[in-house]
């Protein structure tokens, strides 16, 4: 393993550890939809149509949460098929991110604005949350179509005077 390999295996690296933190987080949401949504309307006399939402919601979060684990192992084994799995996460992670901002996140802030008092830093938060994923879900975009890091996942040798212009290659 040369240099330039090292340099894309300590990437990959990065790039399993945020899928493992983001199966983390997903598992802690399930978890939270089940402590705070559906125990509560379990306990009180509510329909049973009450919960059907959040089971879905718990059902996806662990769906998620186990498909962020097998692409973070399969990214660390050096497995194409986590590569293109990576990329499907991280286009669907930045254009959901994108579209919770601009549908969700904005109009919010925008009710909240006469009485800044109610929004306690918990709307602010959940924003800044969301553009920080959409930025890291960006850079991973970008990271797995990189020719070094796709020549790694295929097994070839990359050589640079004969690739052509990527764009992390721009200077």
């Amino acid at each position: 393993m040369n240099n330039s390999d090292k340099t894309v295996w300590d990437g990959v690296i990065l790039v399993a550890s945020y899928h493992f933190l983001m199966a983390l987080i997903s598992l802690l949401g399930a978890a939270a939809i089940v402590v705070f949504a559906i125990l509560p309307n379990m306990t009180a006399n509510s329909e049973p149509s009450a919960i059907f939402l959040p089971i879905i919601g718990v059902v996806l979060g662990v769906i998620l949460s186990c498909w962020y684990g097998v692409i973070g192992s399969g990214l660390i084994s050096l497995k194409n098929s986590a590569r293109m799995g990576a990329v499907f996460l991280a286009l669907f992670g930045s254009v959901g991110g994108l579209f919770v901002l601009l549908g969700a996140g904005i109009p919010a802030v925008n009710n909240l604005l006469p009485d800044i008092a109610a929004v306690t830093g918990v709307v602010i938060a959940g924003l800044c949350g969301y553009i920080l994923m959409t930025v890291f879900d960006l850079i991973v975009l970008v990271y797995m179509f990189n020719r070094r890091v796709r020549a790694v996942f295929y097994g070839e040798p990359w050589n640079p005077e004969t690739a052509g212009p990527s764009i992390t290659s721009l200077r």
